[in-house]
C-alpha cells in the first residue's frame, strides 16, 4: 500500500528498520513511477499493464490524486481481474472526455468564458462526469503547468504525449501568479462542493468566472 509521509524522522526510522520501501515523488522517474503503480495494483490483486501506469502518471502527478484514483479504480475492477487501457477508459470515461478537458483548460488559459462554460457543461451534463472529478483534473493540469513553467522542460516533470504538448503551448500565455491563484481557487471550490448544499454545477461555473476574471 502507498502511504504519504511527510515526517522525516519517521522515514529515517522505518528505512533503518527496512520494513518499508520509500519513493520520493518529487524526483521519481518514469520507470520508477510505472513500477510503483503496477505494484500498488498488484497488492489489490489486480494485474495492470504499463500503458495503464503511464496513463495514470500522465494524469496525476500529485501523489494524493494518484493514490485516490488507484483505490477507486481497484474497487471498480475487483480482485483477480486484469486492467488495460480499454477497461481504464471505460472506468474514467476519459476516452470521451479528454478533448473536452483540454478544451476547458485551454479556454480558461485564454480567458474564453463562452468556450470554458460550453466545455464544462458538455463534461458535466452530456458525459456524466462528476464536478469533483472535473476539479481534480483541472487541479492536476494547473499544477503541472506551474511545474513546467518553473523547469522549462516537460520531461523533467514526468509529462508525456499530448498533455505535455498542450501544456507547453499554454505556458507562455499565463503568469505563475495566475496559475497559483487558480490552484487555490480550485481547492476552495472543491471544499465548497463537499461542505455546502449549493448546486454543484453552479460552483463550477462560478469557479470558471473567477479564474477568467483574475488579473495578474
Amino acid at each position: 500500500y502507498i502511504v504519504c509521509v511527510f515526517d522525516k524522522e519517521f522515514i529515517i526510522e522505518k528505512k533503518l528498520a527496512r520494513k518499508y520501501e520509500f519513493y520520493d515523488f518529487s524526483e521519481i522517474s518514469g520507470n520508477e513511477g510505472i513500477r510503483l503503480v503496477i505494484d500498488e495494483f498488484r497488492t489489490k490483486g489486480i494485474s495492470a499493464d504499463e500503458q495503464v501506469a503511464e496513463f495514470l502518471l500522465s494524469l496525476y502527478t500529485d501523489p494524493d490524486f494518484l493514490i485516490s484514483e488507484i483505490n477507486k479504480i481497484s474497487d471498480y475492477v475487483g480482485e483477480g481481474n486484469e486492467l488495460n487501457r480499454e477497461v481504464l477508459n471505460r472506468i474514467l470515461k476519459f476516452s470521451n472526455t479528454s478533448s473536452s478537458f483540454e478544451e476547458l483548460f485551454v479556454s480558461l488559459i485564454k480567458k474564453d468564458s463562452r468556450g470554458a462554460i460550453t466545455a464544462a457543461d458538455n463534461i458535466l451534463t452530456y458525459q456524466a462526469v462528476s464536478e469533483i472529478y472535473l476539479l481534480a483534473v483541472l487541479s492536476s493540469l494547473f499544477t503541472d503547468l506551474i511545474l513546467l513553467k518553473k523547469s522549462g522542460r516537460a520531461d523533467s516533470n514526468n509529462l508525456w504525449g499530448e498533455r505535455a504538448r498542450m501544456l507547453q503551448e499554454c505556458s507562455s500565455e499565463v503568469t505563475e501568479d495566475r496559475l497559483k491563484y487558480s490552484v487555490k481557487a480550485i481547492i476552495e471550490a472543491d471544499k465548497m462542493l463537499k461542505n455546502t448544499t449549493v448546486q454543484p454545477k453552479l460552483i463550477v461555473f462560478n469557479l470558471i468566472s473567477s479564474l477568467i476574471s483574475f488579473n495578474g
